[in-house]
């Protein structure tokens, strides 16, 4: 790691952030540092700040209502703390209670729809 990514994770771990590390000398996986408590151990391991989950757009209707039928109970959303029905699935929108949200607009940090049991209302994409 370099003098900066070292300051920038323990920058990062300063404002709470969770912090994962992995072995130089092993091919090994991230592993999220137990009660987010890093060894800061940079000679033999390196830190990196745990990535967010990375969320995309339904591509199609298709996509998305296969996703829905995966989600209970199905065929409800939630925005801003309110809840809606879902109407009708649409190319590239859902309609709710007489207006539609876009695919793109529904993973946008201001609008954020997500299914009733939390998940977000699009793809999450692996690291």
């Amino acid at each position: 790691m370099t003098n900066k990514e070292i300051i920038e994770v323990v920058k990062a771990h300063s404002q709470g952030k969770i912090i994962q590390f992995r072995d130089k000398n092993v091919n090994t996986v991230w592993t999220t540092c137990a009660n987010n408590d890093p060894s800061w151990d940079f000679s033999r391991t390196d830190f990196r700040v745990k990535p967010e989950k990375c969320i995309r757009a339904y591509k199609d209707r298709d996509e998305c209502w296969n996703d829905m039928l995966k989600h209970e109970p199905f065929g409800w959303v939630k925005r801003n703390d309110e809840i809606f029905c879902v109407l009708s699935v649409n190319e590239g929108c859902i309609e709710v209670s007489g207006f539609f949200i876009g695919f793109d607009r529904a993973i946008n940090k201001e609008e954020m729809v997500c299914y009733i049991d939390g998940s977000p209302f699009g793809i999450v994409e692996k690291e």
